[in-house]
């Protein structure tokens, strides 16, 4: 499998881009002038991430 596939494990946000809405892998994302809490939840573990998402 590639590593552009989707697969159940990854975790998809909803973007708006040009007026249309785009599932995006979280993965490919960066932050943008995040705040202090921000940047500390982003260096949390990926398995951290999805239990605080269910």
């Amino acid at each position: 499998m590639s590593s552009t596939e989707p697969t159940l494990s990854q975790i998809f946000v909803t973007v708006e881009w040009m007026g249309r809405e785009l599932g995006v892998p979280l993965e490919q994302l960066g932050l943008v002038d995040p705040n202090e809490d921000t940047k500390q939840a982003s260096q949390l573990p990926r398995a951290r991430w999805r239990g605080a998402c269910q």
